[in-house]
This record gives structure tokens, sequence and C-alpha cells, in this order.
């Protein structure tokens, strides 16, 4: 059970401490995704004051981007509860395929719930991190039909 749980529980943690520790790297260093959001801060001021098609179709397929990342994350939460509902017919299928190791249900749940929690996560920055240290599109696709530059 311990084993399990840990198992279960580091790809969370590991998850949740990236978000953590890159920021404090970034401060030191910029990477890549620093510089591309500096890049896109001063396409999203330019892109206000000038009226031009091709930011409207770029900004219409950055939205759908966003728009497909979130869909993508609601129908995996569903299959995760779908899965919770079979919970039976998973276990027959894990015994039939474990190589000497028997998963009790309680693991199998836990393993469910971290991955619901993964899945989650990754719908919500694309909704509610506007303040984070890296910008998301959303948030300055956003901006840009707001009319105003995304500002740290």
């Amino acid at each position: 059970m311990t084993l399990a749980l840990l198992t279960s529980v580091f790809p969370l943690l590991v998850y949740l401490a990236y978000n953590i520790v890159v920021p404090q790297v970034e401060k030191l260093r910029p990477s890549l995704s620093v510089i591309m959001n500096m890049q896109r801060r001063h396409w999203v001021t330019n892109a206000a004051r000038r009226e031009s098609p091709f930011d409207a179709i770029l900004s219409g397929n950055i939205m759908g981007s966003v728009s497909f990342l979130a869909s993508t994350s609601v129908l995996l939460v569903l299959a995760v509860f779908a899965v919770f509902g079979q919970l039976p017919t998973l276990m027959e299928a894990l015994d039939s395929l474990s190589f000497d190791r028997n998963l009790t249900v309680i693991d199998v749940q836990i393993h469910l719930v971290v991955m619901l929690a993964m899945f989650v996560l990754a719908f919500l920055p694309s909704r509610c991190r506007c303040a984070s240290s890296t910008i998301s599109a959303s948030c300055w696709v956003r901006s840009t039909t707001i009319g105003r530059p995304v500002t740290k």
C-alpha cells in the first residue's frame, strides 16, 4: 500500500513542484518560454494599436487551441469518472495483466484520484491563472479582445 501510494502521488507532487521551482530558476536565467512570453507581450501591445486581419487570424487560432485544451481536459475528467463506475471490470482486467503484482481497489482508486487531480489542474491554467509568471494563451488573447496589453 505504501509503495502504491508513493508511486501514485509522486507524479502529482512533481507536477505541483514544477510550478514552484521553474519560476525561481527563471528569475536567475530566462528560459525559452520567458523569452517567447516577452515576444507575445510585444505582439499584443502592437496588435492592440493596429487593425490587421493577420492579428485577428492569429488570435482566433490561439483561442481555438485553448478551447481544444480545455475540452480535452474535460473529456479526460469524464473518462476517469466513467472508470470509477466500472471499477470491478477494471480490476478484472488488471488482475489478468499484472505481472506478480496484485493491486487492491484502494490502490487503483488512489491512482484514479491522482489522475483526476492532474487533469483538473491541466484545465485550470487555461482559465484561471493569468497572474502567473508565464502568461497563458487565453490571458493574452483575452487582453487583445478587450484592447489592453497584458501587464505584469
